[in-house]
Formats: C-alpha cells, sequence, structure tokens
C-alpha cells in the first residue's frame, strides 16, 4: 500500500530503537520521506531548525526518555507543523495529561498509520 500521490516529508521523535525503525520503514513503504530521525526533544528542535530538513508532519511519541512530551508539543506549534502523538498508552489516558494531537497507537500496523497519514496528505493538497 503506498500513498505516492501525496507523499509527506516527515520528522519522526522516537526514543525507542525498535519503534523508530519499525515506523520509519512503515512510512517509506507508504511511500512517503523521513526527513529527520530525533531520539530526545533537543535533537528534535535541532533537526526542525535545520534549513536541509524539510517537513510537512512531525511524528512523535508522547513519552520520550520517559518523560512526558507534553512541553515539546508546545514548542512545536512555533514551527507550523502537524503533529501526530503516538504511545502505548491509550488515547483517553493522553487527552486527560493535556495532549491535543492527533493520536497513532503503538505498536503500528501499516493500515493505521496509512489511515491517519492520509488525513495530513489531503490537507496538503488542498493547502498547495
Amino acid at each position: 500500500m503506498t500513498n505516492t500521490q501525496n507523499p509527506l516529508r516527515i520528522v519522526l521523535i522516537e526514543d525507542r530503537t525498535v519503534a523508530a525503525i519499525t515506523l520509519e520503514c512503515l512510512l517509506e513503504d507508504l511511500g512517503h520521506t523521513v526527513s529527520a530521525v530525533a531520539a530526545t526533544p533537543v535533537q528534535a528542535k535541532r533537526a526542525l531548525k535545520d534549513p536541509k530538513v524539510d517537513a510537512d508532519l512531525v511524528i512523535f511519541d508522547a513519552f520520550l526518555i520517559g518523560l512526558s512530551s507534553l512541553n515539546f508539543a508546545e514548542d512545536l506549534k512555533q514551527y507550523g507543523l502537524p503533529a501526530v502523538i503516538t504511545s502505548t498508552k491509550p488515547e483517553a489516558e493522553l487527552r486527560t495529561l493535556g495532549f491535543d494531537a492527533p493520536y497513532l497507537a503503538q505498536p503500528f500496523t501499516e493500515t493505521a498509520v496509512a489511515h491517519k497519514l492520509s488525513e495530513f496528505a489531503e490537507h496538503k493538497t488542498v493547502a498547495a
């Protein structure tokens, strides 16, 4: 299943190596480009400030290095990029913690990733 009509450029922030590799492979199999991969909010901010990193979307884990990424989620707003949060925790729990970005459950499945990203690919087409 590929989405070559509206490929997205994605910055991926995930501190667990296996989850990062799994999601990166799924994204690329779906026809998207992973512009940068980071394991911490500091690395992610560095990547987002890099003029060589072009992105349409940020996907980040709700808990990076064992800590809530809520402050990072707020910081992301300055970049004007839409974001998707991922977690093994239920979406309802993340909402009670204050996360408001669209949610993608872990472990990742190709169907769930494709469905979530189709929303952003459609928006990209409308905005272009």
